[in-house]
C-alpha cells in the first residue's frame, strides 16, 4: 500500500490538540447521560462508548414525537424488528444531553 499523503500527516498533526479537546467533551456528555437518566436498563451500550442501542418501536415513536432524531433501521430485512440507536456526540451540548434525559425519564414508566 501507498504512505500516507503529507496533506493527511500535517491535518492530523495540526488537528491533534482539537481531537483531544472533543473526545473529552464526548466522555463528558457520555457520563451526564448515564447519570441523568434514571433507567439505563433499555439501553444495551458498552462502557466508554457513546451509543445506547434499544429495541423498543414505541420508544423511538415517542422520542421523534419530541424531535429528538435517533437511527433506526430494520435489520437485517424490512421484515425483522427496528432496531434503535442513540448517539451521543461532542456536539451536542449539556442542555441537549439534559433535554434528553428529562424526556427519557418522563417516558421511563412507559417502558
Amino acid at each position: 500500500s501507498s504512505p500516507a499523503t503529507p496533506a493527511s500527516l500535517a491535518t492530523i498533526k495540526d488537528a491533534h490538540q482539537l481531537i483531544g479537546t472533543k473526545r473529552t467533551i464526548l466522555k463528558s456528555n457520555t457520563a451526564l447521560f448515564l447519570a441523568s437518566v434514571s433507567n439505563t436498563s433499555v439501553f444495551a451500550y458498552s462502557k466508554g462508548h457513546p451509543t445506547f442501542s434499544f429495541q423498543n418501536e414505541l420508544l423511538a415513536s415517542r422520542l421523534a414525537e419530541n424531535n429528538i432524531l435517533v437511527t433506526n433501521f430494520r435489520y437485517p430485512t424490512e421484515n425483522d424488528a427496528l432496531m434503535s440507536r442513540i448517539v451521543i456526540s461532542a456536539s451536542h451540548t449539556p442542555e441537549d444531553i439534559k433535554k434528553l434525559s428529562a424526556i427519557l425519564n418522563e417516558l421511563s414508566p412507559e417502558f
